[in-house]
C-alpha cells in the first residue's frame, strides 16, 4: 500500500466521486513538490463504480474504503495508510496554488517546533442550489489565543508534522465532528501553529438544513473538547465565557433561523480574531 521514499501523505476523504472531486486531485497532482502519496477514502464501497468510470491512471493515487463509517474514521484510515513525515489533508471542492505543499514543507523543516500550518483562504458559502452567498478571508495568522473561541486553521488547508499528530494519538474517534478542533486543543500543549499565504487557496461551505444540524453537533463537541483541554485559567476568561454565550445561542435557535443566520454571516459577528 505504502510507496517508499515520499515526502508527503495527502488524505481527502469523500462521499461524492465527480468533477468537483477530480479540480481538487487535479491541484494536488499540479503540485511543485512531487514526492507524494495520495490516499483517497472512499466514504463506501458503491462509490468504486464511479471512481473506475474516472480513469485517472496515477500510481501516487491510493483509493481505500472507508464503509460508510463517518469522516473521523476516514481520516484515522488515511493518516495511518502512510509513514510519511508530514501529511496534507484536502476537501472535495478545495482549489489551490501548486507552490502550497511546498510552502508548507519548507516552513515545518524551518520551524522544529510547528506542528500544523495552515493556509489563508476564500471561504466561499454557498446555498443548497450552489448559489455563491458570499465570500471571506481566512486569517493570515495564527494567535494560540484564537482556539480559546474559534478554530483560525481551514482543515482542507493544514499540513501537520506526524510525528506530533502521533504523539498525541492522533484523531479522537469519538468526536464525530469538531475532530481538528480536539486534535489542535491537545496539540497547543506542545507544538505551535502557523499560516501560509499561497498565491491562492478556496474552501467551499455549503448552507442548508443538514449541514445547520451537523453543525449544532460541531458546536457541542468544541464546548466538550475545550473544557476537557484548556486550562482552567482559559476557561475563566471573558473571551470563553463570550464564546459560550454564543454557543449556547446557537444551539438553542430553531435550526431554520440558525440557516437564515449563516446565510446572512451573523453568527460570529460578536467575536473578533485577536492580534
Amino acid at each position: 500500500m505504502y510507496k517508499n521514499e515520499v515526502e508527503i501523505d495527502v488524505v481527502i476523504c469523500t462521499n461524492e466521486v465527480d468533477q468537483i472531486l477530480l479540480a481538487t486531485l487535479g491541484d494536488i497532482l499540479s503540485q511543485s513538490i512531487n514526492s507524494l502519496n495520495i490516499f483517497l477514502i472512499l466514504d463506501g464501497k458503491d462509490l468504486l463504480g464511479d471512481w473506475l468510470n474516472i480513469k485517472i491512471e496515477d500510481k501516487r493515487i491510493s483509493v481505500l474504503v472507508n464503509e460508510k463509517n463517518g469522516l473521523t474514521s476516514g481520516l484515522i484510515y488515511g493518516f495511518g495508510a502512510g509513514k510519511s513525515k508530514f501529511i496534507a489533508r484536502a476537501d472535495r471542492g478545495d482549489r489551490f496554488s501548486s507552490e502550497r505543499f511546498e510552502m508548507q514543507v519548507n516552513l515545518l523543516k524551518k520551524q522544529p517546533k510547528t506542528a500544523v500550518v495552515g493556509c489563508e483562504s476564500d471561504l466561499i458559502y454557498l446555498d443548497s442550489s450552489m448559489k455563491v452567498l458570499r465570500t471571506v478571508r481566512s486569517p493570515s495568522f495564527f494567535n494560540k489565543k484564537d482556539i480559546i473561541s474559534r478554530n483560525p486553521l481551514i482543515h482542507g488547508s493544514i499540513m501537520i508534522k506526524r510525528k506530533y499528530y502521533d504523539e498525541v494519538g492522533g484523531y479522537d474517534p469519538a468526536i464525530s465532528k469538531s475532530q481538528d478542533l480536539d486534535l489542535y486543543l491537545r496539540l497547543q500543549h506542545i507544538a505551535d501553529f502557523a499560516i501560509v499565504c499561497p498565491d491562492y487557496h478556496k474552501h467551499f461551505f455549503y448552507i442548508s438544513s443538514s449541514s445547520i444540524r451537523k453543525n449544532k453537533v460541531q458546536i457541542i463537541q468544541g464546548i466538550q473538547s475545550r473544557l476537557k483541554y484548556l486550562p482552567i485559567w482559559q476557561q475563566l476568561s471573558p473571551r470563553f465565557l463570550l464564546y459560550l454565550v454564543r454557543s449556547f445561542t446557537l444551539i438553542l435557535l430553531p435550526v431554520f433561523i440558525l440557516t437564515k443566520i449563516r446565510t446572512l454571516g451573523l453568527d460570529g459577528i460578536f467575536l473578533r480574531q485577536s492580534k
